[in-house]
């Protein structure tokens, strides 16, 4: 053996040795030295890089690249040199002598080759290890995605932002020799596709992946390759939902991410992804995760858990709260494995388990980047939080918690890396001198271990490596039963000790009397957007549900357990549904609040000890049973129905003020009668603003909403107000805005002038008036002219060459004697907080918030009066009673009886409620939008595509309880799709059922089953493109069997539109199995046709007398809806 590995080591040296690369590595310094600028010239050697991959990357291992670009004579060449003889114990004085006083101080190849020569003599050493373990590595070749946030890789056919498809993609085998080199096995190549995140099987003769074949045609779906037979095999399926990163978690049973979840980001307009599972034919899919935004890149532990990264940010900043969870493969034992209160790292992800250890193989990389960062280990043995169970590798180095948002992006890259054990991995990497922009350096495959020792395995100039598994056969994890019966629809939660842990530090026993349970409801689309910034970060908020700064998500109110004098409380929650906890005190206000949240599944029991206490912390309890252990678990006291179903700030708060506070608290009598409009409104401001009553201090104030015309400039432009009757007016004074001592973009207009319109659509007059058209800033303008009695006014401006302008006040009256104050006196003497519903409208947020929520938000700005938790706290625990309604003066107010009002108990309890919930405004995402026509098709189109991916998975769902228990089990359906059985070409004795008087040629392709199988996908035919497809004859029928009675009002269809091969018909008749009947229009189009219609109790219908557009033509359907209840 040694003889064999020696003369292997000449072998590969020689072959090194003579490779070219010296004189083209110097050919590069000399172009690099005569470029400028230097900085876009280091390029240069990108392409070295493609050329002589290993050799150039063996020189950038051993050589400073910056210094040796400066140098003049060869020491740093020699000293590598010199260094490696060391490391393989070779004796090199003679032969290098002699090449030194060859070569002198000029350009030396001779030295390049040699070094190159004693690198592959080391590289058949390190590889040694990697052929030890397994000779064959399976990965992807393809472009990285590029994001905005690392999360965002979906590629969705129907994305509402980001998409990033960059076609190309190979799966490649590769073979690690023992004598260092390697070769490569295409697999596959789909040079129009992108493929992605292989995971071999436990017998090693198979590998999952995920294959997107079209930017708008396909998604991402999970397939196998079968090694011996070169065979793929298709599992998941449906245009409109991408899944991928599938992981098997046992011999038949898969843990993938989805969107089939329908949900948008809180903080932007991209999809949602969530952890699903199905067997491995892609049947019994179903959800595992509810979670608010990503789950992302799971991965089978090595006890049988699944450990993946979650963003997790309700009630908080969303940059830094990236953290790893685990799981059981059956969606129980959601919690926190590392990092859920902690700043650092900023998001942990391609988390891998060390063979034999506790500990994780993963990068650390920022929030707004690509999947890319620094390569660590963590030891969650060591400390769960920021850099407690960190180690930075390559080299190993002490890790140091810091907050950064793209962190990890500059010097060397690293992704998707494979731990071989503790020292030794595959991972995919770029050099630190050739880490250019994203995406222009491909990733290389690499042997590495923690010290940073390197060997290249592949490169290629064409697409980036990515995701290195090995082949091998590995044991099957250790299996728990599952405990999970989806028959059932609660779960239990059981709390020992709410004291125990420092999330109640300082609190004492007693003080905590019960638990408030709160559901988050998530957003289907995204619908415009308002702002949040805080300690925690800054973002927008789509579809936002509250002003700036408050709540991301409608917040639905379930109801509330005791928590007994130990400490203790079990409670029932309905499973499937993200929850979080308030500790109340006696007053109902919350102590503490959970700005996490936390899901079961049906019938699971999930236990924590006490609030925020360490994983790693061993309790010490009395033996006796705890108070809720002896009780049992006991069901929520209910909130209010309405509280239920989402809180609204309309339907609980404002009743109240309606009630107790208006006959103070309005600061217009007659501002509901003013409609403010212009000409152009800044997205981010509002022509409200200048009607509210708030008096600006200078111009700049930033304290006060605001209207400006930002950005235009250089242009006319109007704003007025109009009146819902006419008044008198002799008199207006406008206060304007200018943003120059802090570098922005508005300035007082270069000119202005007022008229007035008497009559709706008259003509507009301009005011007599011998007062000047004053531009100065600072101070209000008055302007008195003859008075008039008129509809509306407008002010017209001109806008300076390169600023906007804007105004913060603008007040309209008879006489100048209601302008009684100056703007200093009016605010010491106090305006009264407008307390009234008054609509204002917030064109950026789609929204209109009664004044009173303005006015108590401080129009979004955190204030004394109501201080909630911010969404942009931060990652890290609060303290007990840091905000909310125990820290807001207006609860203090409102029970000492603000003069003389007197609240019930229940109302101050809903106030403070309302402050704990951090003031949410709309109980469900359509209250008091403001949307347009396209707006409100675009969310219903999201929402209802939500809604046939949930009936979907209720058809997969009841064909698992089926297999596992034997039991036909039905679940009460609301409102969906009842036309949905994607077993129906399997066991046709299943319901629903589709059948028909034709299929063509009997081919599963053609059959009638597949109108009902969930699948929309329709611009093509065949097996790729299931739909009934009848043979050309004159009265072909459709026919759906629900097996029981429904009742419906709407069948949507979707023709089949493989134009201009496929034909269609004009029309057609629905008959009823009550005997009713509808006849339809039908369209030459590849979109969903719906036909509504008066509620129909029936058992089934049938699709006939079609009236085809041409005889003897290829007509299809490819898939039939029916919207009911069940």
């Amino acid at each position: 053996m040694g003889i064999l590995f020696l003369l292997l080591v000449l072998i590969s040296g020689f072959a090194y040795g003579q490779s070219g690369f010296g004189e083209a590595l110097y050919a590069k310094r000399q172009a690099y030295l005569q470029a400028l600028p230097k900085t876009e010239s280091k390029t240069h050697f990108l392409q070295l890089y493609y050329d002589y991959p290993r050799e150039m990357d063996w020189f950038l291992q051993e050589i400073d690249m910056e210094a040796w670009l400066k140098s003049t004579n060869n020491e740093l060449v020699l000293k590598a040199i010199r260094k490696l003889a060391v490391e393989l114990g070779e004796k090199l004085d003679n032969r290098l002598a002699i090449m030194e006083k060859k070569v002198g101080e000029g350009e030396s190849p001779e030295l390049i080759g040699l070094l190159c020569e004693l690198a592959g003599r080391r590289r058949v050493r390190r590889l040694s290890k990697v052929s030890q373990l397994s000779h064959d590595i399976i990965f992807i070749r393809r472009s990285p995605v590029t994001p905005s946030f690392f999360a965002y890789t979906e590629g969705l056919s129907d994305a509402q932002s980001e998409r990033f498809f960059n076609p190309g993609s190979e799966l490649v085998r590769l073979h690690v020799g023992v004598d260092g080199n390697v070769s490569e096995t295409v697999l596959l190549r789909d040079a129009g596709g992108m493929m992605r995140d292989p995971d071999v099987h436990f017998n090693g003769k198979k590998v999952l992946f995920s294959w997107k074949k079209s930017d708008r045609q396909d998604d991402y779906h999970l397939y196998e390759y079968d090694f011996a037979s070169k065979g793929v095999r298709q599992l998941t399926f449906g245009l409109g939902a991408a899944d991928f990163e599938g992981i098997y978690v046992n011999e038949h049973e898969i843990v993938f991410n989805s969107s089939r979840c329908v949900q948008t980001v809180d903080c932007f307009w991209t999809e949602v992804s969530n952890l699903y599972a199905c067997n491995d034919r892609g049947e019994y899919i179903r959800r595992l995760g509810f979670d608010q935004v990503h789950t992302v890149y799971p991965q089978l532990m090595n006890d049988g858990a699944v450990i993946y990264t979650r963003w997790d940010y309700n009630d908080r900043g969303q940059t830094f709260t990236q953290s790893l969870f685990r799981m059981n493969p059956d969606g129980t034992a959601q919690t926190e494995l590392y990092g859920n209160n902690s700043w650092f790292p900023t998001t942990p992800c391609h988390a891998r388990p060390i063979p034999g250890t506790g500990k994780f193989l993963a990068v650390a990389m920022g929030h707004h980047t690509w999947q890319a960062g620094k390569l660590i280990l963590i030891d969650p043995g060591k400390g769960r939080q920021e850099a407690e169970g960190v180690e930075m590798l390559a080299p190993r180095r002490p890790a140091k918690a810091v907050r950064i948002d793209a962190y990890g992006q500059s010097g060397e890259l690293f992704r998707h890396p494979y731990p071989l054990d503790e020292t030794n991995y595959i991972v995919a990497y770029i050099p630190a001198f050739l880490n250019f922009a994203r995406g222009k350096t491909n990733f290389g495959l690499y042997y590495m271990d923690a010290n940073g020792n390197r060997e290249l395995l592949s490169l290629s100039s064409w697409k980036s490596a990515n995701h290195p598994v090995l082949v091998k056969e590995r044991p099957l994890p250790h299996e728990r039963p599952s405990l999970v019966d989806h028959r059932k629809t609660e779960g239990m939660f059981y709390l020992h000790d709410i004291y125990f842990g420092p999330g109640m530090q300082g609190i004492a026993r007693g003080e905590v009397k019960e638990l408030r349970i709160v559901a988050l409801d998530f957003r289907a689309a995204g619908i415009r957007d308002n702002t949040s910034s805080g300690p925690g970060g800054a973002s927008n908020n789509s579809t936002p549900v509250s002003i700036n700064n408050a709540s991301w998500d409608v917040k639905q109110v379930l109801g509330t357990t005791p928590v007994h004098a130990d400490g203790s409380a079990c409670f029932t929650v309905p499973a499937k549904i993200p929850v979080y906890f308030q500790a109340l005190d006696k007053d109902g206000q919350a102590i503490q609040t959970m700005r996490s949240w936390s899901t079961l599944q049906p019938g699971e029991t999930f236990s924590c000890i006490g609030c925020h206490e360490s994983k790693n912390e061993i309790a010490s309890f009395p033996k006796q049973r705890s108070i809720a252990a002896t009780l049992g678990p006991q069901p929520l006291k209910p909130a209010k129905p309405e509280q239920r179903k989402g809180f609204s700030y309309l339907k609980e708060i404002q009743p109240i003020w309606d009630k107790h506070c208006i006959k103070c608290h309005v600061a217009d009598k007659n501002r509901s009668d003013i409609v403010p409009t212009a000409s152009f409104c800044c997205p981010s401001d509002n022509p409200y603003a200048m009607i509210d009553k708030k008096l600006p201090t200078h111009s700049d104030d930033h304290s006060i909403p605001r209207f400006t015309w930002h950005n235009k400039h250089n242009s006319n432009e109007w704003v007025q107000q109009t009146f819902t009757k006419p008044r008198k007016i002799g008199v207006t004074r406008v206060y304007w805005f200018d943003d120059e001592p802090r570098k922005g973009f508005c300035r007082p207009p270069e000119s202005w002038k007022l008229s007035y319109q008497e009559t709706k659509d008259g003509p507009w007059h301009p005011v007599e008036t011998n007062d000047e058209y004053s531009v100065e800033n600072n101070k209000f303008i008055v302007v008195s002219f003859k008075p008039v009695t008129a509809i509306a006014f407008r002010i017209d401006a001109r806008m300076r060459p390169k600023n906007s302008s804007g105004i913060l006040e603008w007040t309209l009256a008879e006489t100048a004697e209601e302008f009684t104050a100056k703007p200093k006196e009016a605010q010491e003497k106090g305006t009264p907080m407008d307390l009234t519903s008054f609509p204002i409208k917030y064109v950026r947020h789609g929204r209109e918030w009664a004044a009173s929520y303005i006015s108590l938000s401080n129009d979004g700005k955190i204030n004394p009066i109501v201080n909630w938790i911010s969404s942009q706290s931060v990652p890290t625990m609060l303290p007990p009673r840091s905000g909310g309604s125990t820290t807001s003066k207006l609860v203090k107010m409102l029970r000492n009886g603000h003069k003389g009002t007197k609240l019930s108990d229940e109302e101050l309890r809903t106030v403070m409620m309302w402050i704990d919930l951090v003031i949410p405004y709309c109980g469900d995402y359509r209250e008091a939008n403001i949307w347009n026509e396209r707006e409100m098709q675009k969310y219903d189109h999201y929402e209802r595509k939500r809604f046939r991916f949930q009936a979907l998975e209720r058809a997969h769902l009841e064909a698992f309880i089926k297999q596992q228990s034997g039991e036909d089990f039905r679940f009460p359906v609301q409102y969906s799709n009842l036309a949905v059985n994607p077993y129906a070409s399997t066991n046709p004795e299943s319901f629903p059922r589709a059948t028909s008087n034709s299929e063509c040629r009997g081919e599963k392709a053609f059959l009638a089953a597949n109108v009902i199988d969930g699948r929309t996908e329709n611009k093509g035919h065949g097996d790729a493109y299931p739909s009934w497809g009848p043979e050309q004859i004159d009265d072909p029928w459709l026919k759906l069997d629900f097996g029981s009675q429904v009742t419906i009002d709407t069948i949507d269809i979707w023709l089949r539109a493989d134009f201009p091969h496929d034909k269609t018909w004009t029309s057609a008749e629905i008959q009823f199995s009550d005997g009713t009947s509808l006849p339809i229009t039908l369209t030459e189009t590849a979109n969903r046709q719906s036909f509504p219609f008066p509620k129909r109790t029936v058992t089934s219908f049938t699709i006939t007398n079609f009236k085809p557009t041409e005889p003897k033509a290829w007509r299809a359907i490819s898939e039939v809806e029916a919207w009911g209840t069940r």
